[in-house]
């Protein structure tokens, strides 16, 4: 049977992301283990839950206390495929594994858009970019799931063996709902939007990479052409609160 451990920050990414994965890897007769922090989180559907102390600042002190919980688990277990996710883990699994590697151990890495992008701050470019590059060497294959950074890979001289580029993750179509027209009027008016108004929805967590002041500010311009329309978000976090204050105090929450 072959043994195969997902890494990541939180049980909450694994919950959201991966059951049909693991699903899937079960059915082939794969032993499937998932290890993350401690959150409010389970996944019910995999062999073994194991927990870190791993935090997401990859400067946070915990982070050497969860690199060993790895080096020790990955020790005894001896696992055929590790798949690393989130910026944090995948650093310490990474670091954590170097030497199963060298005993038959593979590394693949599904990296969820890299921090560092075409416009993105120079501080990123300077942290991150390095760490990623320099961590390829110790990477089977990674995963990439937009067009830029698959390129920025392949060009950039990273380490890795192989890379594959998925575009985008997918949903399933099958969980959600046409809505007729009638529905559609009947929603709006319980929601308190008339008929003629064109609705946007952004769904995304409220955090500085979602960008929504980005959005904020467009709305301003859409203003100018477009008579009636609202753009909803739709997400928490922890960025919530102040990004309701910017739009009240540029004016765009009209």
């Amino acid at each position: 049977m072959k043994k195969v451990l997902i890494t990541a920050n939180v049980y909450k990414h694994l919950f959201t992301f991966h059951l049909p994965y693991i699903r899937m890897l079960k059915d082939n007769g794969c032993q499937v283990d998932v290890i993350a922090a401690r959150d409010d989180r389970e996944v019910t559907n995999a062999d073994n839950c194991h927990y870190w102390d791993l935090t997401r600042s990859p400067y946070n002190f915990r982070n050497i206390k969860a690199y060993k919980q790895l080096k020790r688990l990955v020790k005894k277990e001896k696992y055929d495929l590790i798949h690393c996710h989130t910026p944090t883990a995948a650093f310490i699994t990474r670091l954590a594994v170097r030497k199963a590697r060298k005993k038959g151990t593979k590394v693949l890495y599904t990296a969820h858009g890299f921090h560092f992008y075409k416009g993105s701050p120079i501080l990123f470019w300077m942290c991150y970019y390095p760490i990623e590059k320099f961590l390829s060497r110790w990477t089977d294959a990674i995963v990439l799931i937009n067009a830029e950074d698959y390129k920025l890979v392949q060009k950039k001289g990273f380490k890795n063996k192989k890379t594959y580029y998925l575009n985008s993750m997918g949903i399933n179509s099958k969980r959600f709902e046409h809505v007729s027209t009638e529905n559609d009027g009947k929603i709006r008016s319980e929601e308190g939007y008339n008929e003629n108004q064109f609705l946007m929805i952004y769904v995304a967590e409220f955090i500085y990479r979602k960008n929504h002041r980005f959005l904020i500010e467009a709305s301003l311009e859409l203003a100018k052409i477009m008579d009636d329309f609202k753009i909803l978000f739709i997400g928490r976090g922890e960025l919530k609160t102040t990004i309701q204050k910017y739009a009240l105090s540029i004016g765009a929450n009209k």
